[in-house]
């Protein structure tokens, strides 16, 4: 492990709950693509290489965090050790004069910089600027997900954008005012922890579906990759009638789609009481400007999910939506603890779904911050531990990601999973009055009967496969 210059460390933190799960995939999966990120965008426009290299530079500098080590050997307790002076060394690359197909050599290009991985022990970050004509580039961001979350790379993004168009017009950017992670890290050391036991124990009470996991498909064959994405877009006319029943309701977003995931895993694992996984920011601590601080903030909680047949859809919508407000004020206990709570072994998964919902898409910062660069998202590689994770993303309208272990399921299962979900949002929203007993054996029925198809098509991405399939046309905005 390369030693550190003391004179060059700005200070050493302890980690998040968070940050040691993450350390902990990272140490015991290495050989793997575990909780790496690797961001593409297209500058659709000429770049001017040395402001670009200045503009990411000013980024590095105004966030410690992009400026994080980590160290683990040899120490009681790993830590992660911000340095003062850490220089964003810029990877270019000009294929402007090779005469294969921009999308031939974008997937080459991705490939291979995805097999380099990221050392935390040495590189924060790595970007790469890859000149595929005079006005066309290819930035790739890689980073392991123990440094940020989507939320922190937006805000990085805006940053280096806003930075760059300074730059570009001999301009100084005004520097963001913003806390530091590590009073986060301090915030999370003083959380009642006694009343975080009391609430998880009752939480966790007379539950006994622990070992009831997904179904999988049995029949899979294809052992080419581990992770693979299907992707649907939800129609207009279904995004705006949740976001109206929703505010007559007065419901929120999380709600209504926690409530659809609930009764799809009612209906897959044939229990009535079901627990599966959600994602919260993180950025609700009472901290002064958290929202425009850089680092891994958020937090993975179990969501319990029971089903009584004699309420109606109304009522089991707001019976998850005063849980998960309860839920609100312990949302900062880490996973570990939670398990040995709820009695799971450490080496067990208490679920094995997760649903994540991004209201911070890279999307529409890239849209409303490009000014002097025609920016446009291209792709996001991106994996986690759990067998199905579930993104779905806000911009103008709604995205769902379906990640999947191609070891377990295969598309046609996961296909067929997606139009359950969907016609499960259209059908909870259009009878809210009707009784469980009623929507599951009458309602739902009739829904899925009607509805064949109401999203976009799909879209499927194989990670870690030498035919990486990038391309993410169908969500590319011009």
């Amino acid at each position: 492990m390369e030693k550190i210059d003391k004179k060059n460390v700005e200070e050493v933190i302890s980690l998040t709950p968070m940050e040691e799960g993450m350390l902990f995939y990272y140490i015991y999966t290495h050989d793997t693509t575990q909780y790496f990120q690797q961001l593409s965008i297209l500058i659709n426009s000429d770049v001017d290489v040395e402001i670009f290299k200045k503009s990411w530079n000013y980024v590095v500098s105004n966030n410690e965090m992009l400026r994080a080590i980590f160290r683990w050997k040899q120490i009681k307790k790993p830590v992660q050790i911000i340095l003062k002076n850490f220089e964003l060394k810029i990877k270019m690359y000009d294929f402007s004069y090779q005469l294969e197909d921009d999308e031939y050599i974008i997937n080459d290009i991705l490939i291979n910089d995805l097999n380099r991985k990221i050392d935390i022990t040495t590189e924060p970050l790595r970007v790469s600027l890859c000149k595929l004509n005079d006005n066309k580039y290819l930035m790739i961001l890689n980073y392991h997900h123990i440094l940020l979350d989507g939320w922190s790379t937006g805000i990085v993004l805006k940053e280096f954008i806003i930075a760059y168009s300074s730059f570009m017009n001999n301009e100084k950017p005004i520097k963001p005012i913003k806390g530091k992670f590590k009073e986060y890290v301090k915030w999370l050391e003083i959380q009642d922890k006694s009343a975080q036991k009391k609430y998880w124990i009752n939480y966790f009470q007379d539950f006994k579906n622990f070992d009831k996991k997904f179904l999988k498909d049995n029949n899979i064959k294809n052992d080419e990759c581990k992770n693979w994405k299907y992707s649907i877009k939800l129609d207009n006319e279904l995004v705006n009638n949740i976001d109206n029943f929703k505010r007559v309701h007065k419901l929120t977003f999380a709600t209504i789609i926690y409530t659809a995931w609930g009764i799809l895993l009612h209906k897959f694992k044939f229990i009535d009481d079901v627990i599966f996984g959600t994602t919260v920011s993180g950025r609700q601590a009472e901290i002064k400007n958290i929202k425009n601080m850089v680092g891994l903030f958020i937090n993975t909680l179990p969501h319990r999910f029971k089903i009584d047949y004699n309420k109606t859809v109304l009522e089991l919508l707001k019976e998850n939506f005063n849980k998960l407000l309860v839920r609100q004020e312990y949302e900062y206990t880490s996973l570990s603890d939670i398990n040995s709570y709820a009695n799971i072994q450490p080496t067990k998964e208490l679920f094995d779904t997760v649903i994540v919902i991004q209201n911070y898409p890279l999307d529409k910062v890239l849209l409303s911050e490009s000014t002097t660069l025609n920016l446009n998202f291209r792709s996001i590689f991106e994996t986690t531990q759990y067998d199905l994770t579930v993104v779905i993303s806000m911009i103008d309208y709604i995205k769902i990601d379906f990640i999947y272990n191609n070891k377990l399921f295969n598309e046609t299962y996961i296909r067929k999973l997606s139009n359950l979900f969907s016609n499960i949002l259209k059908s909870i929203i259009k009878y809210p009055k009707a009784t469980i007993e009623q929507y599951m054996t009458e309602y739902l029925f009739i829904e899925e009967n009607l509805s064949k198809n109401f999203f976009g098509e799909k879209v499927r991405k194989c990670y870690e496969d030498q035919e990486l399939a990038v391309n993410n046309d169908d969500f590319i905005f011009d």
